[in-house]
């Protein structure tokens, strides 16, 4: 990655992203056709779209979970899938961060030892590692419920348990795919809120596909997933 990159240039951005699957009558569907996105240092951007528009397929583009079959997604300047081998996983390790829909909470581990994984993957030192992940989960309010293992943590708490994991290595982007879609309304509100303070107060770029068009409206700017296109939303007119 670049040192210092300019300030005029995006965060991440896609240029003319395309991407097909096959159905089950082996017929060719595209669902990103000519996808368009800037994404700038502290956005706060929402993705909406009808199911099937491919919203979920673009942020795992974004996050180079998987590849356009035609496009270019550049990080501060830089063509991610141009690069060599382990490129990939090692940018998906240190510059983005993913929060799910079910959360991928391992049930095995306590909500703290959830918290400090991708920093272990990394190799970073377990002892400041911990400590990292003991701040994260006072910071999103869980901080009695460190030892407790996912099963035994409402749904609000798993998600805060997961947006502390998508934090812990400091990542300049953070992707979030229906974030809110298992969770009721007061604790869509409260994760929102957490959401909202790490924007406002640390300037960390957020990247949501959502749903909800209430939660589209709360954000900085909304772009809405068309006939496989970004377009510009004007979120006044979402309610």
């Amino acid at each position: 990655m670049n040192e210092s990159p300019s300030p005029d240039v995006p965060l991440l951005e896609a240029r003319h992203i395309k991407k097909s699957f096959q159905n089950q009558a082996k017929k060719e569907v595209r669902v990103l056709s000519d996808a368009n996105l800037e994404i700038g240092k502290g956005d706060l951007l929402g993705i909406i779209g009808a199911s099937g528009t491919g919203k979920s397929t673009l942020l795992h583009i974004l996050g180079g979970l998987d590849r356009p079959q035609a496009g270019q997604v550049f990080f501060e300047g830089q063509d991610i899938f141009s690069k060599s081998n382990g490129f990939l996983e090692s940018f998906r390790n240190r510059h983005v961060g993913f929060v799910f829909q079910f959360f991928n909470l391992l049930s095995d581990f306590n909500a703290l030892e959830n918290v400090m994984m991708p920093a272990l993957i990394g190799h970073r030192n377990p002892g400041s590692v911990r400590t990292e992940a003991e701040r994260l989960l006072e910071r999103v309010g869980l901080k009695e419920r460190m030892q407790h293992k996912p099963g035994t943590l409402s749904g609000g708490e798993c998600q805060r348990v997961a947006l502390a994991r998508s934090l812990i290595n400091n990542p300049d982007l953070l992707l979030a795919d229906e974030p809110t879609g298992n969770l009721d309304a007061k604790a869509s509100e409260d994760f929102m809120q957490l959401v909202r303070e790490l924007n406002e107060d640390h300037q960390q770029t957020f990247v949501i596909v959502t749903h909800s068009l209430k939660l589209a409206q709360s954000l900085n700017r909304t772009v809405q997933l068309q006939e496989g296109e970004i377009r510009n939303v004007d979120r006044d007119l979402l309610l």
